[in-house]
């Protein structure tokens, strides 16, 4: 899509550019006294014009791949958040959170816990060795060293001593891709699919549950650091 509307852009520049040549050229023969400084003003115009698309086009070259990479990021969280809805009202959802560590993707804050979400937009295969993540082969391991160090940050801007000691729980959603990641093979960091999110996010078993007090209180606190 982005690179349809670079097109169309370029496109529609050109043509005004043509349109404009055009124009000045009959006013300059219908009305000669327009003189050769207004002709060269509107001529300096269109050059302009033509120097700005040819910014742009370069531009976009040199930086297609990040373009891409943040719209298959969003329509991620998109279909991510999409799901996310459908939670009962026992649990909050806060999207976009930074901590000192980096950014949060979504967080849910629900009776059986508390658990980081990062939305992955990949094609191909996620697998794991050696508690790293790869992408079509591809180590990634600091995505999980990563994920563990904004989970404790976050823990600490939003636990109080002497209060409540949640559950908390770091995972990648993969969107559009196959996933072969066993249990444990990222250590701590759980691999899951759309499908597997909601049953995940409401599964108690061997967790601290949260009062719903508990769970208003630090949904609040963490809504200070919505980016």
């Amino acid at each position: 899509m982005v690179r349809i509307a670079m097109g169309v852009a370029l496109g529609v520049e050109a043509f005004l550019g043509f349109a404009l040549g055009i124009l000045v050229g009959t006013n300059y023969l219908r009305f000669p006294s327009m003189g050769a400084w207004g002709l060269l003003l509107i001529n300096g115009i269109v050059l302009v014009m033509i120097i700005m698309a040819s910014y742009v086009l370069v531009w976009f070259n040199r930086h297609e791949k990040q373009l891409w990479n943040y719209v298959d990021g969003a329509a991620g969280e998109e279909r991510i958040g999409e799901e996310l809805a459908k939670l009962p009202n026992t649990f909050e959802v806060i999207h976009g959170l930074e901590t000192p560590s980096g950014d949060v993707d979504h967080l849910v804050i629900g009776p059986t816990g508390v658990f980081l979400l990062n939305t992955k937009k990949w094609t191909g295969v996620a697998t794991a060795a050696n508690g790293a993540l790869l992408w079509n082969g591809k180590n990634y391991k600091d995505h999980v060293g990563n994920m563990r160090r904004i989970t404790m940050a976050l823990r600490d801007m939003v636990v109080q001593p002497g209060g409540p000691d949640p559950y908390f729980q770091e995972a990648f959603v993969f969107v559009g891709c196959t996933v072969n990641i066993g249990p444990e093979q990222l250590g701590r960091c759980d691999a899951l699919t759309p499908d597997q999110l909601l049953p995940y996010l409401q599964r108690s078993a061997g967790r601290r549950g949260l009062k719903a007090a508990e769970v208003e209180d630090l949904a609040s606190r963490a809504a200070a650091f919505l980016r």
